[in-house]
């Protein structure tokens, strides 16, 4: 059936704009089918082949046909949530490095899920210091490690991405540190970070949030599933207060309670362009009792 898809695509080669073949069971056969015809076509431009089950043998052909391709600027190349059908690993990827080197308008990358992992970051990190074009990038659930923190970084630093989602990849404090350590030095120029699930927990927040005071363009922050500890919630209220960019910030499942809220809301006072807050998850309105027994007023002794 693929090789039919791919037949009727060759015929509308100058037509086909957008194609979704996400969810279909294509297989590495029907990616090397299609692969040709993308490589001819001058108008595709959104091309979706999520959980397609496909992998390096699939990707390789792929990759060949976008190489040649000249009009593709959407790719969707990873997997649907719950639904982990693609697997490019890092060999596999260095194809995708070389689309990237090429390409000059290929703004949007979605590798959700594909497994690529440090060594595929690697690859992806070569390809994006070449060109200039890609500007929205999605790497979460890619079994990126604390080991690719500093390639984590120099995607955030040294590429023309403006939209990165790192989430759930265990990352860790490791990668907060080295955050830190570029920011020392100059500023980032992302406008949307998701870092959500990323094994990043207390104490030491002051890294993370001082870190992202460099980013002068960032209007959206997702934070969630982050372990804070109880007293770092000051580090929210320090990061929210007077930020003039920051229009969207996400903490949901930040074990955050009355205290921290009210930090928050302190910080509000102050913030006059904040429009979205999602905090979803937390222990906002339960009640912290004292573990010490509480005294029982007119109490009689025995």
């Amino acid at each position: 059936m693929a090789a039919e898809l791919a037949r009727i695509l060759a015929y509308n080669v100058h037509n086909i704009s957008q194609l979704d073949l996400r969810q279909n069971p294509l297989g590495n056969a029907g990616i090397r089918a299609l692969a040709e015809s993308i490589a001819k076509s001058t108008t595709l431009v959104h091309l979706d082949l999520r959980s397609t089950e496909f992998s390096k043998e699939g990707a390789d052909a792929l990759f060949a046909g976008l190489v040649r391709n000249c009009s593709v600027t959407c790719l969707h190349l990873g997997n649907v949530k719950g639904l982990h059908r693609n697997y490019v690993p890092a060999r596999g990827i260095e194809g995708l490095g070389n689309v990237l080197k090429e390409s000059r308008l290929l703004t949007f990358l979605d590798l959700r899920g594909a497994g690529i992992g440090n060594e595929g970051l690697y690859y992806i990190l070569d390809g994006i210091k070449v060109s200039r074009s890609l500007k929205v990038l999605n790497l979460s659930l890619n079994q990126i490690t604390a080991v690719g923190s500093l390639l984590v970084v120099d995607v955030m630093s040294k590429s023309s991405v403006k939209q990165l989602d790192i989430s759930e990849n265990q990352l860790g404090n490791v990668f907060r540190s080295e955050l830190y350590k570029y920011s020392l030095d100059q500023p980032f120029q992302l406008t949307q970070l998701s870092m959500c699930a990323c094994g990043l927990a207390s104490p030491g927040m002051q890294e993370l949030f001082d870190a992202l005071r460099k980013a002068p363009y960032l209007s959206k922050l997702e934070l969630d599933d982050v372990k804070y500890d109880e007293y770092e919630f000051q580090q929210i209220k320090h990061f929210l207060s007077g930020n003039t960019a920051l229009k969207s910030f996400s903490c949901r499942i930040c074990a955050l309670g009355d205290r921290g809220v009210k930090l928050i809301a302190e910080a509000l006072a102050e913030n006059l362009v904040l429009e979205e807050l999602y905090l979803s998850g937390n222990k906002i309105g339960v009640l912290i009792y004292p573990k010490t027994k509480p005294r029982v007023v007119g109490q009689r002794s025995c």
